[in-house]
């Protein structure tokens, strides 16, 4: 064979083979860097990855699988090239159609906004005095402890306060925090603080003892800082407790008054026969009862007519008189 007809077979050769890997070149193309940074719950590939060869619902599907589920904000995980050409396998697509362009791994980090305790501070010192009954120059409101900035997804977020259960908004309080994202609870939190109450109160004089009455004597009025009390604060000394109560626990000289160290006495007994009044409309009627319970002043008890024997619940006016209105 001559050398032209030698080159020229060597040529055919060349031309045949960049035909025939013309026809075999991948069809799609996914392209992944080394490192991405996400804002989702769940990794899909279409977050991390740039795909060209497809369109429409195609394309759709190949973006939507899912690589696995995203780490907490501020921190990352590694996705191995393997595992992709696995997970595209499982998911029916055709490997040899596919040219993934990247390296042995993929690191994916979840990005994350950090809320600032200072901003959780202000927000709760706000809340706190929207709902105290006393105006804000009364309220001095202080830091106890709060946690440091929180880390969150880098969403739109709110916080929502919770009022403590059963416990006075004044002295240390553990106020919980909801941190919302996306309509749902995302995280609690709890702070403490303590609120002081510059209010005018009653302050003991001497030590008073169980069992006595109040007397206006024993006390002095004065504008104080209040901040850790149990009961209601008593500020008018002709309040119903006061004036028909007694001292139930002894009060220290200097202590606060508050309704914690009053109680209402007992002052009808079972078997105690008394004078009911039953008023219907402008027509008032009275009848002996028999107590059935015992009770204190502005109490229902059950009581039964002497005559009648028929039993009804009245509110107990004084040791001798019970009323019912119908």
């Amino acid at each position: 064979m001559s050398k032209l007809m030698r080159l020229k077979h060597i040529i055919t050769v060349i031309i045949f083979a960049i035909v025939l890997c013309g026809t075999v070149e991948a069809s799609v193309i996914i392209t992944i860097p080394d490192r991405v940074v996400i804002n989702k719950s769940w990794i899909e590939l279409g977050d991390i990855a740039t795909i060209k060869g497809l369109t429409g619902k195609d394309l759709m599907g190949l973006s939507s699988i899912k690589l696995g589920k995203a780490t907490l904000p501020g921190y990352s995980r590694e996705i191995p090239r393997g595992q992709i050409i696995l997970l595209l396998k499982d998911k029916g697509f055709s490997i040899p159609d596919i040219e993934l362009m990247m390296g042995e791994s993929v690191i994916v980090e979840t990005i994350s906004y950090q809320i600032p305790s200072k901003k959780i501070l202000a927000q709760a010192k706000e809340f706190l005095l929207k709902s105290l009954a006393y105006p804000p120059e009364r309220i001095t409101i202080k830091e106890k402890f709060i946690p440091p900035n929180i880390v969150v997804p880098a969403k739109n977020y709110q916080l929502e306060f919770v009022m403590p259960r059963n416990k006075s908004l004044s002295g240390d309080i553990s106020l919980q925090v909801k941190i919302i994202i996306d309509g749902a609870v995302y995280k609690n939190i709890f702070i403490r603080l303590q609120v002081s109450i510059l209010q005018d109160v009653f302050i003991a004089k001497r030590r008073i003892l169980r069992g006595e009455k109040i007397r206006e004597s024993d006390f002095s009025l004065e504008t104080s800082q209040v901040n850790a009390f149990r009961g209601e604060l008593i500020t008018d000394l002709e309040n119903h407790l006061v004036e028909y109560g007694k001292v139930s626990k002894y009060i220290p000289k200097g202590a606060v008054l508050t309704s914690d160290y009053l109680d209402l006495p007992i002052i009808v007994k079972v078997g105690d026969e008394i004078v009911a009044e039953i008023k219907m409309g402008a027509i008032m009627v009275t009848t002996k009862v028999e107590a059935r319970q015992r009770g204190k002043k502005g109490e229902y008890i059950i009581v039964e007519n002497l005559k009648t024997g028929r039993r009804f619940k009245a509110m107990i006016i004084n040791p001798h008189l019970v009323r019912l209105e119908q």
